[in-house]
């Protein structure tokens, strides 16, 4: 297995390089594909499925996204005429088919029956209420059990966005004086007043709809990755309906970029002072009192990582819609 991981490695370094210096956009975004899917082969060799998940479901969204950003964007390329969009769409569904296969082959025939313990620790877990202070066990298990995991789903949320920026990035410093010329655009002025109108209404809604989610995720189902994903919805549903200016989206990118280190940063802190404070010694230790299951202040530091979690979640996918758009901008401008 340490053979396969060190060519799994290797292949992620080469993919990275050539991202970084690739000559076209669309082979910069294809070899960031290629790391992303080695990343999730390496997961499923350390035999961390819940990983290879979250990675390979990021990848292929992500992956989709920016070809189909680069293909509506670009007229008259080489890549348009050829009808290379449509081959890389078919590549990434085929190795989310490969991926799901290799899943499937080693751990489905090996799960017991549907219903039964895989192993006692369900039964530790399910008795685990009072010592985590969550009424939600799911939520115990992702923010106490297993938060060194959950700190690395994040990183793999994070490495997506600092991907997407640095392949855009690159492209831009390629693209002609023109392009960089740095005036007031307009992008598209949205839909309807209609449906301008009721967005304005229905966008802070959606977004504290989320922020009640990641709040109130050890008590009831959702937390920071639910509700992250909702805020962040909220944010692009209001783009996309009102329409915005360029140089306000530049600003925009910079606040969201900064929000996403800040969380991803709060959390590593909260795993420190767990070791720091904690007489167990280990990452993530509950230092807070877990109070009284079912109240809102309960958990200990369980509601703090929900939280967390959904501003990290909702300042990535935030950023990387408002990249592609400042890309797509940039090109049409």
């Amino acid at each position: 297995m340490e053979l396969y991981l060190i060519i799994m490695l290797a292949l992620m370094i080469l993919g990275s390089i050539y991202s970084l210096h690739a000559k076209d956009l669309l082979s910069a975004v294809v070899s960031y594909g290629i790391v992303g899917f080695a990343l999730v082969i390496s997961f499923l060799l350390l035999q961390a499925p819940d990983l290879a998940i979250v990675q390979v479901v990021v990848e292929i969204i992500t992956l989709i996204i920016m070809i189909a950003v680069i293909t509506n964007t670009t007229h008259e390329t080489e890549s348009k005429k050829l009808g290379l969009g449509a081959i890389f769409y078919s590549v990434s569904v085929l190795l989310f088919v490969t991926v799901a296969l290799l899943f499937m082959s080693r751990f489905a025939f090996v799960l017991n029956s549907f219903g039964q313990h895989v192993t006692r620790m369900a039964d530790n877990y399910v008795g685990s209420v009072a010592e985590t202070g969550s009424a939600n066990i799911i939520t115990g298990i992702i923010f106490h059990f297993r938060a060194y995991d959950t700190l690395g789903e994040a990183t793999v949320l994070f490495t997506a966005v600092i991907g997407v920026i640095c392949i855009l990035r690159h492209e831009e410093l390629k693209a002609p004086d023109a392009v960089k010329i740095d005036v007031i655009q307009t992008m598209p002025k949205g839909m309807t007043l209609v449906v301008k109108n009721i967005c304005q209404f229905l966008a802070p809604v959606i977004f504290l709809f989320g922020a009640y989610v990641a709040i109130h995720g050890h008590l009831s189902p959702g937390g920071g990755f639910t509700g992250g994903v909702i805020m962040a919805s909220a944010f692009i549903f209001q783009i996309l309906a009102g329409g915005s200016v360029l140089d306000k989206l530049r600003k925009e990118k910079w606040r969201l970029e900064l929000s996403e280190s800040v969380a991803i940063f709060s959390f590593l802190l909260l795993a420190v002072l767990g070791l720091l404070i904690a007489s167990a010694l280990v990452f993530f230790a509950n230092f807070l009192p877990t109070g009284n299951i079912g109240e809102l202040v309960s958990g200990g530091i369980i509601p703090i990582g929900n939280v967390i979690i959904g501003i990290e979640v909702c300042a990535a996918i935030s950023s990387i819609f408002v990249a592609l758009l400042i890309y797509k901008d940039e090109e049409l401008g």
